[in-house]
């Protein structure tokens, strides 16, 4: 069981109110936009009476974000691995993939 949280920053298209932007992400370039890709694991395990629920998500440098809730820490491994393997995180690319706005 994975028990910690993983981040991971990809590159993204999409502004995320505001993308992060960092210098030199990708070879020199400067303020490159990317966005925060993270395996939350099971948010519920802090009450035993609550059904697992695991989630991964993909945040901008505020309040703009989309998460992914399923049922099975499996299913929700796979899908962080899916997204950070994407050249680009795009909010409809999530979409399609069943995130929802956060």
């Amino acid at each position: 069981m994975l028990s910690k949280r993983i981040e991971v920053f990809k590159l993204t298209h999409d502004d995320w109110h505001p993308a992060y932007a960092i210098d030199g992400f990708l070879r020199g370039c400067k303020r490159t936009r990317v966005v925060n890709v993270i395996y939350n694991g099971n948010i519920t395990q802090y009450n035993k009476k609550l059904k697992p629920v695991w989630r991964t998500c993909v945040w901008g440098g505020d309040d703009s974000g989309m998460e992914f809730d399923c049922d099975t820490e499996a299913e929700a491994w796979k899908m962080f691995q899916h997204v950070i393997l994407l050249e680009y995180v795009d909010q409809d690319v999530l979409t399609a993939l069943g995130y929802v706005r956060a």
